[in-house]
């Protein structure tokens, strides 16, 4: 299983994560996010492991929404997480 790390952030401060593999075990925590796919050719680049990614636009809105201001947040996110 991949998860997201959403690194802390303000809402318009560039995103930035970073994937984690793991197995799916009783104590895992991480949250499920749900959100509208959108156009697929609208997207946006955010930072993946120092990397650019692109994704949808309304994922990028979405993940600055969820994202924390003080603590990273781990979030499974179809559009990234699925390999």
């Amino acid at each position: 299983l991949r998860v997201l790390r959403l690194h802390p952030g303000g809402f318009d401060d560039p995103i930035s994560c970073e994937l984690h593999v793991t197995r799916l075990r009783r104590g895992l925590s991480y949250e499920a996010i749900s959100y509208v796919w959108g156009d697929p050719k609208d997207t946006a680049a955010i930072q993946c492991e120092g990397r650019p990614m692109h994704i949808t636009v309304n994922l990028r809105d979405a993940l600055r929404r969820f994202r924390d201001r003080k603590d990273v947040r781990t979030l499974w996110a179809d559009a990234i997480c699925i390999n």
